[in-house]
């Protein structure tokens, strides 16, 4: 039963993303449904589908005992109407037949034209000449003329009748092959899908059905707008986001969130080891990753093979069919055990482990039930094995995942070697792997290639000799299988474009200004959900979506630096109004509803104070004015030089409100060791410490003037201090220490 499913929810992770489906339910009660999900891009990524039902009724119960991905092509109910072949051979036969005729008449009529007519008899010497057979040299022309034109006009009736036979052979031929294109898939056709088997022992009105899936290499960043009222009193922060991505399917009208986490991350509790100060001891043996199979398995089977066994005798010796002969093309595709695979965790299922039951045919039908599910041992792999005689499934060739890279480093990866089947044993190598830094800060990027191939593992049948054996499918044997319908391109090759093209979004260079989720996140993750529904095509283009909105209180001032420069600059101070972390990037300040600049906005803890930068301010004017002047103090036994500095500064508040302005000067401080004494001699008004630590570049000897200024107001700030050495040095570079 195919249903429809649309796209509701995306989680977008630092790279790739998370496709949530919902469908609605409607099965009839008692026995087993086997549901298609198609349409599905063909870069899913086939180990991470899962499946749900919600909004079931009370008391209503439904049970999902399986589920897998093949590949989905359209329905083939738009095919071309079914061709005469009898017809088209039986056409074809009577081609040949006719041309076989005319042949022949073709070579009578050159035999006739061959017959030479007879000439005039010789006469004997002295006697008179015989008579001449005129009358049979007469009838023997006249008999081949009249039957070299029978035969034209035979031939000129089979040459018509062959024309119109052609004409047929070609448009059956032609339907032919109508009718093979409509059935063979086009690749530009081919998606993906999901095939689930249900059982709902009550019927099942309005339940949905929920599917998750991830696709490769979707990516995010964020960017900001802040509106600044035009007295300063609020300030709104509007965040969004720059999305990317390139699945196959485009997402329309979808509830989009946004998180820093990576989808598939190898993470393991740390051990919290004991120390102990004592004799030495071995370190102890830790539990390796391969468990070996259970001793006896193979005696799961002794019922059936039994019961087998008792029904052999009572079977009726099956009749000798016809002999096919084989065909010299190409060999038919092997049988694909197409048995459904389920991990029930919680009120989901998930692919991958282990494989059909026993009782699934080698190519069971769409519509038949899933009856027998093996079950699936987390800790090895669940086989009948001989313990003398151990051997590598395809599980165990496959590795399991290694720790995540760490960038800039090279790191081992531990991986099982082959048996030894002298001993019975496993033993673990450990080969050497350079680790590469992944791009923009996705040194933990999730790949394919980390994780062993559940997905792909098949429990054969309890009646095969290889039953109680994990075996790898052939993929592109299962791919094919599940179209049902013929192909002449490599479905494998197919996949992996889409998952290719898909993947071009880890090369899309960034916005300006943006930075890498995974370098401002922090140590801990976070989720971010849009307001409304949003739209993201699939091009593989940046694509800026709103996130959140949110205002709050605001304060602007003003901070002059008049050593370095008279301009005033704004500042605008507000606390995170979002409740959630502001990552660092680009942001677009706006004061009035006229834009003003772009900054850099940096990372802001929830709640955290912002202070951004918001240009100069021309209203607010500073003067700074320096006086010098050089005493030597020769009452003394020792004498001193006395280098008195003045500096004056002037501030003017052009504004119709009052503000707050920050004024920042520093005076010489010492080193230590050094015979000089640095010491303030008066400041009007006070001034305090002011040490940078916001900026990141601690600053001795800094101090600064917080000044209220009413509109149309001004102040003097006054500043004096003395530096003191010995009269027989000089400062470096001058006495004079300000400009």
């Amino acid at each position: 039963m195919e249903i429809a499913s649309q796209v509701d929810e995306v989680l977008v992770h630092r790279l790739g993303a998370t496709i949530t489906r919902r469908a609605t339910l409607s099965l009839r009660a008692g026995g087993s449904h086997t549901i298609r999900l198609g349409g599905l891009p063909l870069s899913l990524m086939d180990p991470t589908v899962r499946i749900g039902v919600e909004g079931l009724a009370g008391g209503a119960a439904l049970q999902i005992t399986g589920i897998r991905v093949t590949l989905h092509t359209r329905p083939r109910s738009e095919v071309e109407p079914e061709p005469d072949t009898e017809r088209l051979e039986a056409a074809r036969r009577e081609a040949i037949r006719i041309r076989r005729r005319r042949d022949i008449l073709v070579l009578e009529q050159e035999l006739l034209q061959q017959i030479q007519m007879p000439g005039r008899p010789t006469g004997e010497v002295g006697k008179a000449p015989p008579a001449s057979p005129m009358v049979a040299r007469v009838q023997l022309d006249g008999f081949v003329d009249e039957a070299t034109a029978q035969r034209q006009a035979t031939v000129h009736e089979l040459d018509q009748h062959l024309v119109r036979l052609q004409e047929e052979i070609v448009a059956l031929e032609d339907a032919v092959r109508r009718r093979d294109a409509a059935r063979r898939a086009r690749p530009d056709e081919v998606s993906k899908a999901v095939i689930a088997t249900l059982r709902a022992p009550g019927a099942v009105e309005g339940a949905r059905l929920v599917l998750r899936y991830q696709v490769p290499a979707a990516r995010w960043v964020p960017v900001y707008q802040v509106q600044v009222d035009g007295d300063g009193g609020r300030a709104t922060v509007t965040m969004r986001a720059s999305v990317a991505q390139a699945s196959g399917e485009s997402w329309s009208g979808v509830r989009l969130s946004l998180s820093t986490a990576l989808p598939q991350v190898f993470t393991e509790l740390p051990r919290l080891a004991a120390l102990r100060i004592g004799k030495a001891q071995p370190r102890p043996q830790l539990a390796p990753a391969y468990r070996p199979p259970p001793v006896g398995a193979s005696v799961l089977y002794a019922d059936l093979d039994r019961e087998r066994r008792l029904l052999q005798p009572h079977r009726p010796s099956p009749r000798p069919g016809p002999s096919v002969p084989r065909s010299r093309g190409l060999p038919p595709l092997p049988a694909v055990p197409a048995i459904d695979t389920a991990l029930r965790v919680g009120g989901s299922v998930s692919t991958g482990g282990g494989g059909g039951g026993g009782a699934a045919a080698p190519s069971a039908a769409l519509d038949e039930p899933l009856d027998v599910l093996s079950a699936t041992s987390f800790g090895g792999v669940q086989a009948s094995a001989e313990p003398e005689e151990p051997e590598p499934t395809g599980l165990l060739r496959s590795a399991p995942a290694p720790a995540p890279r760490r960038s800039g480093r090279s790191g081992k990866r531990k991986s099982l070697a082959k048996a030894s089947r002298s001993r019975g044993e496993w033993v673990v190598e450990e080969e050497e792997e350079d680790e590469e830094d992944g791009l923009g800060g996705f040194d933990e990027a999730p790949e394919a290639s980390r994780a062993p191939a559940f997905a792909s593992l098949r429990l054969p049948d309890a009646t095969s000799p290889e039953r109680g054996r994990l075996r790898v499918v052939d993929q592109r044997a299962a791919y094919v299988a599940g179209l049902g319908v013929p192909v002449d391109f490599d479905v494998v090759a197919l996949v992996e474009r889409a998952t290719a093209a898909a993947d071009t979004v880890r090369e899309l260079e960034l916005p300006v200004g943006a930075s890498p989720v995974g370098r401002s996140s922090g140590r801990f993750d976070h989720s971010y959900r849009t307001e409304d529904r949003i739209d993201v095509p699939s091009d593989g283009q940046w694509h800026t979506v709103p996130v959140l909105s949110e205002g709050g209180p605001c304060k602007m001032w003003y901070v002059v630096v008049p050593r370095e420069d008279v301009s005033v600059f704004r500042v605008a101070s507000f606390p995170n109004p979002l409740r959630q972390p502001l990552l660092a990037g680009p942001v677009e300040v706006y004061v009035g509803g006229a834009y003003q600049l772009t900054g850099e906005l940096p990372t802001v803890a929830p709640g955290e104070d912002v202070s951004l930068g918001m240009g100069v301010e021309p209203a607010v004017r500073c003067a700074r004015n320096v006086r010098y002047e050089e005493q030597r103090s020769g009452e003394q036994v020792v004498s001193m030089t006395e280098l008195h500095h003045t500096i004056e500064i002037q501030l003017r508040n052009g504004l119709q409100r009052a503000a707050t302005v920050q004024v920042r000067e520093r005076i010489p401080q010492p080193a230590r060791g050094a015979e000089v004494a640095v010491d303030e001699v008066s400041v009007e008004p006070a001034w305090t410490p002011y040490h940078q630590r916001e900026r990141l570049r601690p600053l001795e000897g800094g101090r600064q003037w917080e000044i209220e200024l009413p509109a149309g107001g001004t102040a003097d700030l006054v500043a004096r201090y003395v530096v003191r050495i010995y009269a027989n040095n000089e400062v470096v570079g001058g006495n004079r220490r300000e400009a």
